[in-house]
């Protein structure tokens, strides 16, 4: 069983053709967390809630239009009907 002593073992190291390849591996790698980056910033706006518009009754029993966020919260009338 043989083990792994690094590219300086084979000479690698000096080798600018590995050289090449480590740099756009590195390359590759950085981009890619890059990417994963923005992306988990983009679902977490995503996640955000949305306002909606629902229409309910008001205290007269009369239909009225809101805006309101997903969850329930933050009721706006929209419409003023008599």
């Amino acid at each position: 069983m043989e083990i792994w002593h690094g590219p300086h073992r084979f000479g690698l190291q000096k080798n600018k053709s590995y050289q090449k390849v480590m740099k756009s591996f590195l390359k590759c790698i950085l981009s890619l967390l890059l990417i994963f980056s923005v992306s988990t910033d983009l679902l977490a706006t995503e996640s955000q809630l949305r306002e909606i518009i629902v229409s309910h009754t008001d205290e007269n029993n009369i239909l009225q239009l809101y805006y309101v966020k997903e969850d329930g919260s933050s009721k706006r009338q929209i419409t003023n009907s008599i």
